[in-house]
């Protein structure tokens, strides 16, 4: 992926197994399709809270905390930068977030 400059969108499923829900070529893309997931989700089941986790990279959270904001009606839970782990697999200015739904 890194070689074609991949950006996967992970995903987790209920049970907390991970996976790729899709993947983009440009950061831009990448936040496009997590927006348009986001917007799918808060439709069919409302999301009622949600945080962003970032790899270094507070600036970048910041904008994609006010993209989110934009799109449910209010702040995050909370911002916070996510473990070195995730930093070593996801890259330096990996932006992730997670939310809870209304509706299973």
């Amino acid at each position: 992926g890194t070689l074609v400059n991949l950006k996967p969108v992970i995903t987790n499923d209920p049970n907390g197994k991970g996976g790729i829900a899709t993947m983009a070529f440009s950061e831009k893309s990448n936040t496009e399709k997590i927006l348009q997931m986001m917007t799918k989700d808060h439709k069919e089941r409302k999301i009622i809270r949600f945080s962003i986790g970032h790899a270094n990279d507070e600036v970048r959270a910041l904008e994609f905390s006010k993209l989110c904001q934009n799109l449910l009606g209010f702040e995050p839970e909370y911002m916070m930068n996510i473990s070195t782990i995730v930093g070593m697999s996801a890259g330096t200015g990996a932006v992730a977030v997670a939310y809870m739904t209304e509706r299973g």
